[in-house]
């Protein structure tokens, strides 16, 4: 029996109907707080600050939504292709792993803040999400040595 592939490749990107997943959850959020029994300026500040979360929030969702291909070896290095650029990263934190939707933060460089990488269900072969969600449950290799920049 042979043992497991040194490289995984996969697509990275939202679902169609999870790009406007945060907007949705938003616009719940709002109705949920008109419709609180409390009075008009605390509603008011909380929809304020619901407001600014969003727009702090989306960008980094935009940011990990956005299509490419991410090859992950065993290691815990990566090779991310996006928008046609190619960058070498590290597999650094924890990643979120459900049966829909994985979350990969990756490190690019020493000193660099980490980006997430959304990887869904349904824009991968069954098999190859299946060995991702294996792989980031079981951890790697990665996690016992120095991180990029340490």
């Amino acid at each position: 029996m042979d043992g497991p592939p040194e490289t995984l490749l996969v697509n990275t990107g939202a679902a169609g109907w999870l790009i406007h997943a945060p907007l949705m959850l938003a616009v719940v959020a709002g109705l949920g707080l008109l419709t609180a029994p409390t009075s008009t300026v605390a509603k008011l500040a909380a929809l304020a600050a619901l407001t600014a979360g969003y727009r702090i929030c989306s960008n980094g969702w935009r940011r990990a939504a956005h299509p490419g291909r991410l090859q992950l070896f065993r290691d815990g290095w990566a090779i991310l292709e996006q928008a046609g650029k190619e960058q070498h990263a590290e597999a650094a934190g924890s990643p979120w792993v459900t049966p829909w939707i994985c979350v990969i933060p990756l490190k690019t460089a020493a000193g660099a803040a980490m980006m997430p990488c959304m990887v869904c269900a349904s824009g991968n072969r069954p098999e190859d999400f299946r060995r991702l969600r294996v792989l980031l449950r079981l951890g790697s290799e990665h996690r016992a040595r120095p991180r990029v920049g340490e």
